[in-house]
């Protein structure tokens, strides 16, 4: 634990001298002229390093999830693919062309699951779809 920066122990005051030197109370409100005792600004300041020690932690912590982010997002696909305009498959660095499912999701977090949209399944199994109604 760090040390504070005040003395351990009130300094003597006597009649007369101002409690707190060079702070002065507030002007207005309930407590207007009423000056801090060596005491309570201690217990303020002790407050006021275990706030800065909790809000350290959480900068720390946010860093950290800033991070992981950053790291994820670097898996999103970016830039020119060169692909095959009829099979649609792409040309990886190697010159190895790959399927598109295959290429993407190797190089990103995405999952494919597959189906037909309506006019490839009228185009390739018109026998299973219900007739249309005119």
């Amino acid at each position: 634990m760090r040390e504070s920066i005040l003395p351990a122990s009130p300094i003597p005051i006597e009649d007369g001298e101002e409690a707190c030197p060079g702070i002065e109370p507030p002007v207005t409100g309930a407590f207007a002229g009423i000056k801090p005792t060596y005491e309570q600004l201690l217990a303020r300041v002790e407050e006021l390093e275990r706030e800065n020690r909790a809000l350290k932690k959480y900068k720390s912590q946010q860093k950290k999830l800033e991070q992981e982010l950053s790291d994820t997002l670097t898996k999103v696909l970016a830039g020119y693919l060169p692909i095959c305009a009829r099979c649609k498959r792409i040309r990886e660095e190697n010159g190895v062309w790959k399927q598109l499912e295959t290429y993407i999701q190797a190089h990103s977090e995405v999952v494919f699951s597959h189906s037909l949209c309506p006019a490839c399944a009228k185009s390739f199994y018109p026998e299973f779809l219900p007739p249309e109604e005119e």
